[in-house]
């Protein structure tokens, strides 16, 4: 006895109908802002590497640091200890090497 609806798979498919493809999906929110704050931290870079030594490191750290802790958000994930990490890590950079 066969059923009157046949299965999904044995249903031919139009001709003009286009193959789907899987959506793009957007990265989460997380990710988008840690590439921001690595980002952001690229004129720092750029200072301690070109500036005159004292004054340069100084305001790397400064700016390697702010920008760290400005993109920490309310939880304490692993995400926001790495920036917070890498915030203390300019400014023991600048301790070191700006004296």
């Amino acid at each position: 006895m066969s059923s009157p609806e046949e299965p999904v798979a044995a249903q031919a498919v139009p001709s003009n109908s286009v193959p789907s493809r899987p959506a793009l999906s957007r990265p989460p929110p997380w990710r988008l802002r840690f590439l921001l704050v690595q980002v952001a931290q690229l004129p720092a870079v750029g200072l301690a590497l070109w500036a005159a030594p004292p004054a340069g490191w100084w305001l790397a750290g400064a700016w390697g640091s702010v920008v760290c802790c400005a993109g920490t958000d309310s939880g304490w994930r692993w995400r926001n200890r790495l920036l917070i990490l890498q915030a203390v890590a300019w400014l023991l950079l600048a301790l070191i090497f700006g004296m």
